[in-house]
């Protein structure tokens, strides 16, 4: 055998007393492959060297030898390879740094120490392409990252990367909300009023965020930012001016700004002023709430509205006065009522309302339209009071579409709940669908489909779509889908349900992109389940097994392997009592 250059180096090492800094990268990548040759063929030789560096702690080649042998079996700890990192930082031998760095990460992709400390090397080296790249690895390990993200927000600026510029924007913001850091946010809030372009309907969901950890008060600042920067779109202006006084009721400068806006919106109506009074939302001691519905209830009877009555069905206003209005019902034509008893007894229906689509709009037209714009469709029925696919359906089908193509509307329909901001299930029962003036995100959307079911392996499911649809794993929906699979894990009971937590938070730590929201005390040990399971008997592994749904063959996949790597003295015995009882594609590397 080849004399050892480990041993060489820590025999000149205690003679000449070196620095790390006297080794080349060339060195240390002799002695990584020394380690790893050993740790396959000679573990007994390995051990001996290992002791020896442990004599010999301060000289470079015991430093590195125990650090790397560390990280080898995972056991990284303060002192091992980080330390050789801020060694060489600390030496401006940034060359090395990136190697250890490098190193580091070979073997630990979420390190989020060596990932910025890769950032500062490249950027001291002046390599500014590997220095973004690091940045967006370190991003999407460290979720309390902020300042990288806006380092890479400016980059994409730079770059002439609009999207990229906003996403990594509206990521700070969401941390730095997390982080209750109210005056980041807001800096960030108005870097993202000046990118956005038209549509700033994002900083309406940040607010509620804001809202949700901050307080109210914060919220309605943020929002009060908003319009300071921008209050040209009326009807924005106004969606913006109302959820502020949702947050503050008591805010008099929003409500009479609301007031002011509402005039500039229904100036051409005749009955403004009166509709103002009645509501009171001028009145500072009016309830905001209460004066906003009824200014806006009462104002949208306007001549040329359509209206429904029970007994005389749809109509439309042709004459308003001071006491008295007229509307032409298709089953009572210019039929003359009391102002006050209109507004008791009938519903102003929207232009887009159905039943004055139905009334008015030719049907192969109508339906065409239901046909080619399911989104619009979606919306017209949402906004019509139908709001769940079976009285969609029953409102729909014949009349205006056929049976057969109802299937193509709903699937295009589901897809649309499912992602659509502002298109959604109502928040406290996901069955039925509400048009929203806030957006929703798709994390929060996720969230809400997976708090309302009871189900496990359904709850299992949605997180998985989560994640295929690439979910913000940074975000609070995330993890607290991800805390639920904790607490079953944690039971005391072994049950199916605790061992397929087990497994898939074991596949969630062992995939870069999801590991980072585990808990990190969470004991996830594959042996140590195994161990648990074998106790009660082989009859409990083969049933824990069966109780597994068919339908979850990446579970089914993960049992079995778990079956080979932990028993490999009984697993072929296992499995071919497993598989008469439940057949399984999986074949057994």
């Amino acid at each position: 055998m080849e004399k050892s250059f480990i041993k060489e180096k820590l025999d000149y090492d205690v003679i000449a007393h070196s620095d790390f800094s006297d080794y080349k990268i060339a060195d240390y990548e002799a002695i990584e492959e020394e380690i790893k040759e050993l740790a396959r063929n000679d573990r007994d030789e390995l051990k001996k060297i290992v002791e020896r560096c442990e004599e010999t702690q301060n000289i470079p080649v015991s430093e590195f030898v125990i650090a790397i042998v560390s990280i080898m079996r995972h056991s990284e700890t303060e002192g091992g390879m980080d330390e050789l990192i801020k060694k060489a930082s600390q030496a401006g031998k940034w060359q090395l740094a990136e190697y250890f760095a490098l190193t580091t990460l070979k073997y630990n992709k979420q390190s989020k120490f060596a990932l910025s400390e890769l950032v500062k090397a490249y950027e001291k080296l002046g390599d500014t392409d590997k220095m973004y790249s690091a940045m967006e690895d370190l991003v999407h390990v460290d979720f309390e990252e902020v300042d990288t993200l806006i380092a890479l927000a400016e980059h994409a600026k730079d770059t002439g990367n609009p999207e990229a510029e906003i996403e990594y924007y509206k990521r700070a913001a969401q941390r730095s909300v997390k982080r209750h850091d109210f005056q980041k946010v807001k800096d960030l809030c108005e870097i993202l009023i000046s990118v956005l372009g038209p549509d700033k309907s994002y900083i309406l969901t940040l607010a509620e965020r804001v809202k949700r950890t901050m307080g109210e008060d914060r919220a309605a600042t943020l929002l009060a930012e908003l319009l300071k920067a921008d209050d040209t779109d009326l009807d924005f202006t106004i969606v913006v001016l109302k959820q502020i006084l949702a947050y503050e009721p008591k805010d008099a400068r929003a409500k009479q700004e609301l007031v002011a806006k509402y005039r500039i919106k229904y100036a051409k109506n005749t009955r403004l002023e009166q509709c103002i009074r009645n509501s009171n939302i001028a009145q500072d001691y009016s309830n905001a709430k209460k004066a906003i519905e009824s200014f806006e209830r009462n104002i949208a009877f306007d001549v040329g509205s359509f209206v429904y009555h029970n007994s005389w069905k749809i109509g439309r206003i042709t004459k308003i006065t001071d006491d008295q209005m007229t509307i032409d019902f298709v089953q009572k034509r210019n039929h003359t009522m009391s102002l006050d008893m209109a507004l008791k007894s009938l519903e102003v229906l929207p232009k887009t309302h159905i039943t004055v689509l139905k009334t008015f709009v030719n049907k192969e037209k109508l339906e065409a339209k239901f046909k080619s714009d399911a989104r619009w469709g979606l919306e017209t029925m949402i906004s019509s009071g139908f709001n769940t696919l079976k009285a969609i359906k029953a409102e729909l089908v014949p009349s205006i579409i056929k049976n057969e193509d109802w299937k193509a509307f709903s699937e295009q329909a589901k897809e649309i709940i499912k992602t659509d901001p502002l298109i959604g299930p109502d928040m406290n029962n996901p069955d039925i669908f509400v048009i929203r003036t806030i957006p929703i995100t798709f994390e929060e959307k996720q969230f809400l489909y997976f708090k309302n079911e009871s189900d496990f392996f359904k709850k299992l499911k949605i997180t998985r779509d989560f994640i295929k649809n690439e979910g913000d794993i940074d975000s609070d929906s995330f993890t607290d889908m991800v805390k639920f699979f904790a607490v079953n894990l944690e039971t005391s009971t072994l049950s199916c349900n605790s061992v397929c937590a087990h497994l898939f938070l074991a596949e969630l730590k062992e995939n870069s992109a999801t590991s980072n929201a585990l808990d990190p005390k969470l004991n996830i040990n594959k042996k140590a389940l195994y161990n648990r399971i074998k106790a009660e008997g082989e009859e409990k592994v083969i049933d824990l097994f069966v109780e597994i749904p068919k339908s979850e063959a990446e579970l089914r996949k993960d049992y079995i392997d778990m079956i080979c790597q932990e028993d490999a003295e009984n697993w072929q015995k296992l499995l071919t009592e497993i598989f008469p009882k439940s057949l399984n594609q999986t074949i057994p590397d």
